[in-house]
C-alpha cells in the first residue's frame, strides 16, 4: 500500500469505529433538547416560525439541521445521523490541522481520538444530536481556515465562526480563539486585512438570520428568546447552585469522563509541555486556546451538563496528537491505539452489552425517555390531528411522539417556572391555555422537568393545578421507574402530588 492511501484508509476505519460505537445510542428515545429541536423544526416546516410560534433559546442553525433531517427521514431520531456526519467532518478538520511532516500514526491520532471520545456514554454526551456536536464541527473548520494565514481564509474562518455562533451561543469562546489565529502573525504582528475580513464574515451569518426573522415579523421574538432569554438562563446559577454543580462535576462527571479519556489527557499534557507563545508553536497554541475556549463554553452559566463538554473534545484530541508526535515511531502507533480503544473498553458494557432500555435508564434516569415514547404513542392514538395537547414539564418529545401540536408556544415550561421576567407571561400562558382547550394535559410531577426556580413559578404551578381541577379529570399516570421493564398506564382518580417521577395524564371534561 502506498503511503498516500494510509491517511484516508485510517480515517475511514476510525469513522467506521465511530459508527460502531454510536449504534448503542441511535435508537434511544429523544432527549428533552432533541425533542424541542425536532418540534420547532416541524412547526417551521408547517409554515410557523421558531421563537414566535414555538419558544426556544437556541440559535436557529440547529432547527435548520433538524428540518433538513426531517425532510430526508420520518424517523424522530434521524438528526443523530447528521451528528455522526458532523463528527466525521470535525475529525477531518483535525487531521488537516496536524503538520504534514508527521507520520501517519501521528496525523491520525487527533481524528481517531475524537471519533472515539465523542461517543463516550456519560449522560447525554455521546449519542445525542445536540447543538454542541454541530458547533464543534463549524469551530474545527474555522480553526483550519484560520491556520491557513491568508485574508481569504480569514473570511472563510469568519463565516464558519458565525455559523458556530448561530448553532450554540457559547461557541463564542472557541470562535474568538479562531479569530485570534486568523489575524495573528507572530509576536505583536497582526494582519489588519485579515482582521476586517474575519469580523465582516463572522457577522454575516447572524445578520442573515436576523434579516430572515425580520422579514417574517419575528425579529423581536428571535432577540427575546435566543439573545435576551438565553442570557437570563445563563445568569440563573447563584453561589449555592454553582457550589452544587462544582460538587457534581468533581465527584461524578469528571471521574466518568476520565475513565475513558485519561489517555487523551495524558498525551495532551505531554504534547503541550513547555510550549511557549512563539510563532513556531502556533499549532500547539491553537490546541491550548481552543481547549480553553471549549472549557469556557462548557462552564458558561455553571450548569455543567455532560454534553456541554463536547466543545472541548476536539482541541483535547488535537493536543493529544502532539503528545503522540513527541513519542514518535512505534510508540505513536501505541498512542493511537490507546486513544481509539481505551474509551471503548471503559464503556464496553454500554457499547456492546446492554439493551436499549438499560442504556436509557443507566445513562439518564430519572429523565423519562422511554416513558415519553410510550405515552406519546398513547396520546397520538387517542387524539385527532386537529387536537392540541399541553405538557407541564420539559418533555417536548411528547409532542414529537404523539404527532400533536402544543396548545401554546411553550413546548416546555421551565422559562415560565424558572426565570419568568414578571407575572405577565404566566398570565398570558394561562389565558392561552383556557382559549386553546387542549384535549389532554400531561403534568410531569418531577423536579428535574418542572424546574421551579422562582416564587412566580410556584404560583404558576398552583394556577395550573387549579385549572386542571376545574376543567379536566385525571385519566391515570405513567411512572418513571429506575429499572427497565414494562411501562404500564395506571388508572387513577386523583393525583398524589407527593409522589414524584410520575407523568399524570388529564383529559378535558
Amino acid at each position: 500500500m502506498t503511503r498516500r492511501w494510509i491517511l484516508p484508509l485510517g480515517l475511514a476505519l476510525a469513522f467506521g469505529w465511530h459508527l460502531a460505537l454510536r449504534v448503542h445510542g441511535v435508537g434511544l428515545p429523544l432527549l428533552s433538547d432533541e425533542g424541542e429541536y425536532a418540534y420547532a423544526a416541524r412547526i417551521w416546516s408547517e409554515g410557523g416560525l421558531p421563537y414566535r410560534d414555538v419558544f426556544n433559546q437556541k440559535p436557529p442553525m440547529i432547527f435548520a439541521v433538524y428540518r433538513l433531517c426531517a425532510a430526508l427521514s420520518s424517523a424522530p431520531e434521524s438528526a443523530r445521523y447528521a451528528a455522526m456526519l458532523a463528527a466525521f467532518l470535525t475529525a477531518l478538520a483535525l487531521l488537516l490541522l496536524t503538520p504534514k511532516r508527521w507520520s501517519p500514526a501521528e496525523r491520525l491520532a487527533a481524528a481517531a481520538a475524537y471519533l472515539t471520545l465523542s461517543t463516550m456514554p456519560v449522560g447525554d454526551f455521546g449519542f445525542a444530536a445536540n447543538t454542541e456536536v454541530f458547533a464543534a464541527a463549524f469551530a474545527a473548520w474555522a480553526f483550519w481556515a484560520a491556520s491557513r494565514q491568508t485574508a481569504r481564509h480569514a473570511a472563510l474562518s469568519g463565516l464558519l465562526a458565525g455559523a458556530a455562533l448561530m448553532t450554540k451561543q457559547t461557541a463564542l469562546w472557541p470562535v474568538a480563539a479562531a479569530g485570534f489565529f486568523a489575524v495573528w502573525r507572530g509576536g505583536r504582528r497582526w494582519d489588519p486585512k485579515a482582521a476586517s475580513a474575519f469580523a465582516a464574515s463572522a457577522a454575516a451569518i447572524p445578520l442573515i438570520w436576523a434579516a430572515y426573522f425580520a422579514a417574517r415579523g419575528g425579529l423581536g421574538y428571535f432577540w427575546d428568546c435566543a439573545v435576551a432569554g438565553n442570557m437570563r438562563y445563563a445568569g440563573l446559577a447563584g453561589w449555592s447552585a454553582a457550589a452544587e454543580q462544582g460538587r457534581f462535576f468533581a465527584l461524578d462527571l469528571a471521574p466518568a469522563f476520565l475513565k475513558g479519556s485519561w489517555p487523551a489527557w495524558a498525551l495532551a499534557l505531554l504534547g503541550l509541555k513547555g510550549v511557549t507563545a512563539d510563532w513556531e508553536n502556533r499549532g500547539q497554541l491553537i490546541a491550548v486556546l481552543w481547549l480553553a475556549g471549549g472549557l469556557l463554553a462548557a462552564a458558561t452559566g455553571l450548569l455543567l451538563f455532560p454534553h456541554y463538554f463536547l466543545q472541548a473534545a476536539p482541541p483535547l484530541c488535537l493536543a493529544a496528537a502532539y503528545g503522540a508526535a513527541r513519542l514518535g515511531g512505534k510508540r505513536a502507533w501505541a498512542a493511537l491505539a490507546a486513544l481509539a480503544l481505551v474509551p471503548a473498553a471503559a464503556g464496553a458494557g454500554f457499547y456492546f452489552g446492554k439493551s436499549r432500555e438499560a442504556v436509557a435508564k443507566d445513562l439518564l434516569y430519572p429523565s423519562p425517555l422511554l416513558e415519553n415514547e410510550r405515552l406519546g404513542a398513547w396520546l397520538g392514538q387517542r387524539t385527532s390531528p386537529a387536537d392540541t395537547i399541553w405538557v407541564f414539564g420539559s418533555e417536548p418529545a411528547l409532542y414529537v411522539y404523539s404527532g400533536r401540536r402544543a396548545a401554546t408556544r411553550h413546548d416546555f415550561v421551565y422559562p415560565l417556572t424558572m426565570f419568568p421576567k414578571n407575572a405577565e407571561p404566566l398570565e398570558r400562558e394561562l389565558a392561552d391555555l383556557r382559549a386553546a382547550k387542549p384535549a389532554y394535559v400531561v403534568y410531569v410531577n418531577q423536579p428535574i422537568s418542572t424546574l421551579f426556580g422562582s416564587t412566580l413559578g410556584l404560583r404558576f404551578r398552583d394556577a395550573v393545578r387549579a385549572w386542571l381541577a376545574a376543567d379536566y379529570r385525571l385519566e391515570g399516570y405513567v411512572a418513571v421507574e429506575r429499572e427497565p421493564g414494562p411501562i404500564p398506564f395506571v388508572a387513577a382518580d386523583a393525583p398524589d402530588w407527593r409522589a414524584g417521577n410520575r407523568l399524570y395524564v388529564f383529559r378535558r371534561r
